[in-house]
């Protein structure tokens, strides 16, 4: 149940901002009910027209990822760009949320592996390098040219391919992906 003080200051609020408020303070009753009542419009409506951002975007960027399905079967657009030009999968990213980048990735068609790679926090660190084993797996899985992300390359080289028996798994789809180590980067990997 949403907490009623808040829903009374709420009402006298348009659609688009009572959407804001109830995704940012979680307020799973009353973004079900917003997305009954705005229905795809909603969904797809510029919520922040300071940025262009959209119910997926603010969704991601918080780190609500139980809206996301809720939000893509009421007609929001996952690939859908604020005025920056990013995605909610790229604000999932900037974020550091990894559940919701999960989410995102599993729904969008047109997410550039490339991206995902060099995708940094707002505290300048590569995104990914936060991620889980699973996570990191899965994008090797979906990038057909990981070789050309040669930082990612050698992060994983210096950093998760040192301990083998902790990044098996990473490695193994590494490898399984098509990625071929060198002579001397598997001779640094062994520690020859």
């Amino acid at each position: 149940m949403d907490d009623m003080f808040g829903m009374l200051l709420y009402e006298k609020m348009s659609i688009e901002r009572k959407m804001v408020a109830a995704i940012t303070n979680g307020m799973s009753d009353s973004v079900n009910t917003l997305i009954e009542t705005g229905g795809e419009a909603l969904m797809n409506a510029v919520l922040q027209t300071q940025n262009g951002r959209r119910a997926l975007h603010i969704a991601c960027l918080v780190g609500r990822h139980e809206y996301i399905a809720w939000f893509v079967a009421a007609g929001a657009d996952p690939g859908i760009v604020d005025f920056f030009g990013k995605t909610p999968l790229d604000l999932a990213l900037l974020s550091g949320h990894e559940i919701c980048v999960r989410e995102m990735l599993s729904l969008s068609r047109s997410a550039d592996p490339l991206m995902l790679w060099i995708a940094q926090t707002r505290a300048g660190i590569n995104a990914w390098r936060s991620f889980s084993q699973e996570v990191i797996c899965i994008l090797l899985i979906a990038t057909p040219n990981f070789s050309l992300c040669t930082q990612a390359v050698n992060v994983m080289r210096s950093e998760h391919f040192r301990q083998p028996g902790k990044y098996e798994q990473l490695i193994k789809m590494f490898l399984l992906t098509g990625n071929k180590f060198t002579a001397p980067q598997a001779a640094e990997v062994r520690g020859v």
